[in-house]
């Protein structure tokens, strides 16, 4: 009888329905917790959405800031991508663009208005591309640049040199008593004068007007 009272308030057996009823309420407890922690996180990450929101506007700012700093034509400085503005040519000039003289100035757009250039022609007195020479305008060049002996170079009417002028006269003909030449610019070899041609025989480059002989003896030529 005293056995099975024991048994019946045993404190095994009441700690035992205690304990499950607190690790129950634990438990739900913790849930609950995570619960509002995964709430809060979700949260936090929609909060954010607006910062990186914020972020977009700021470069969009930023944007708009870079907009404001291009060219203004009409400002009278040459800014990119204008090639003049106003008197600013940005240092150039007709021969700097291709021509061979005028005026230079700027359209009301900002481009280069080349209309008071000169155009390129044979006959104005100006060397330019595609010819040998104008008029007077020699290029600094002479009769010993195209391989011919002393004289002088002239220009053609089609802006084309003439040679007709290079070469001393008696080039070419026989040497006279003691290898003696009509011009003391000449040259007395194999019994002929020589101007010092490219081509001519040569004793030494002191004969060519090319400072240049060479070949062996009795064939030498300038070159």
């Amino acid at each position: 009888m005293l056995a099975a009272l024991a048994l019946g308030c045993s404190p095994a057996t009441f700690g035992i329905g205690d304990g499950g009823a607190s690790a129950a309420d634990d438990t739900e407890s913790e849930d609950g917790s995570d619960d509002a922690q995964g709430s809060e996180a979700e949260g936090g990450d929609g909060d954010g959405d607006p910062g990186d929101g914020d972020g977009d506007t700021g470069d969009g700012d930023g944007e708009s800031g870079d907009g404001d700093a291009g060219a203004m034509c009409g400002n009278g400085v040459t800014e990119a991508p204008e090639e003049c503005d106003g008197e600013d040519l940005g240092g150039r000039t007709c021969e700097s663009v291709g021509f061979p003289g005028g005026e230079l100035s700027c359209a009301g757009d900002c481009t280069l208005d080349t209309s008071g250039c000169l155009e390129p022609s044979c006959g104005n007195g100006i060397m330019e591309a595609g010819e040998a020479c104008d008029g007077s305008d020699l290029g600094g060049q002479a009769c010993a640049d195209f391989g011919e002996g002393p004289g002088q170079i002239a220009c053609s009417g089609d802006c084309t040199v003439n040679l007709d002028d290079c070469g001393i006269d008696g080039d070419g003909e026989p040497c006279g008593d003691w290898g003696s030449c009509p011009d003391d610019g000449l040259y007395c070899f194999m019994d002929t004068c020589w101007d010092g041609s490219v081509g001519d025989p040569c004793f030494g480059d002191s004969n060519c007007v090319t400072d240049n002989c060479t070949g062996g003896w009795g064939d030498n030529v300038c070159e």
